[in-house]
């Protein structure tokens, strides 16, 4: 049978027609998108205020509403709806090392929509922003340093660790990664060879630590107990399921805890698991990654402001 089937395709393939569909967008699409996007720059840069440039790049203000944790699930549940493929094959994800795992669906699209909409939107709007605002004085580490200082970031916590006591700050755990971040962004807009492999490899663990300490300020915990009578068999959660603790919503804002797992974990580019494994390539470590860490280490000044400033305000 199966070589009949194959003599017929022989005999009438010839006469197969097939659409084609551009994968590709136009110029029109890209100078219109280039348009909005300056046109947005240019409203942030107009008040003259690095605090507002700050808020921007820590999305108070929804700068980016493509990329919505609502409007990137809608689009999937859609596409699942729309297309039969979707609801009878199941997907699977493979990473550099042919190591596979089955995927939900619906995760999948999200990701894939994120990356196209984070790589023609996202980084184009932030990586210009900053730029731009570096260019007009309202944005450089100092004014960085100043405004998470306003936003708590500076403020020392206690934290216990193998029966001692310790104190330490948010900033305290990621001065010298956002430093680097801004010198490698500097060399990158003019153009310059950059090396992004130290800003990545230690600020993708330093986000890890501080959800974690993160969680535990706000009185949760961290570590997974096997039962209430066996303390003694406990491990820390891992960050997937740090992500996932109901509390942090309570701060966050579902954008923020998509970028946070689109970025660290693997519905999305996985860099956390990446870099504690020393997989990554020279190569790899590429600008895309940089800013998607550092716009998550920025977003967690949010935490700070509620935890230290807007509760010491509510206490007093």
């Amino acid at each position: 049978k199966q070589s009949e089937a194959l003599l017929q395709y022989e005999n009438v393939k010839c006469q197969h027609r097939f659409i084609l569909i551009p994968l590709t967008f136009g110029s029109d699409f890209y100078n219109g998108l280039d348009k909005n996007i300056n046109n947005l720059i240019e409203s942030i840069i107009s008040s003259n205020n690095s605090e507002y440039v700050f808020c921007s790049l820590i999305n108070e203000f929804h700068c980016l509403p493509l990329i919505k944790s609502e409007t990137l699930n809608e689009i999937a549940e859609k596409s699942i709806e729309m297309n039969f493929c979707y609801k009878q094959m199941e997907m699977f994800k493979s990473d550099g090392y042919n190591n596979v795992r089955k995927i939900d669906t619906r995760t999948c699209l999200v990701h894939q929509n994120f990356s196209v909409f984070y790589r023609q939107i996202g980084f184009r709007f932030v990586s210009r922003l900053i730029q731009i605002a570096m260019e007009n004085e309202l944005f450089n580490l100092d004014l960085l340093v100043k405004n998470l200082q306003e936003y708590g970031f500076m403020v020392k916590y206690p934290v216990s660790k193998f029966g001692g006591r310790y104190e330490s700050s948010f900033y305290d755990k990621v001065n010298i990664g956002l430093s680097a971040f801004i010198n490698c962004h500097k060399d990158f807009v003019a153009h310059k060879k950059v090396d992004w492999r130290f800003c990545i490899d230690f600020l993708t663990p330093k986000f890890e630590g501080l959800i974690r300490d993160i969680i535990s300020l706000l009185g949760c915990p961290v570590t997974n107990v096997k039962s209430k009578n066996d303390t003694l068999n406990s491990s820390l959660m891992l960050l997937d399921q740090l992500l996932n603790q109901k509390v942090l919503s309570c701060i966050f804002d579902q954008d923020d805890l998509l970028l946070f797992k689109q970025t660290f974990t693997n519905e999305g580019f996985n860099i956390r698991n990446d870099v504690a494994h020393g997989l990554l390539m020279p190569e790899e470590y590429t600008p895309y990654k940089a800013l998607l860490v550092f716009m998550s280490i920025l977003r967690l000044a949010k935490a700070s402001r509620k935890i230290f400033i807007e509760r010491s305000v509510e206490k007093g």
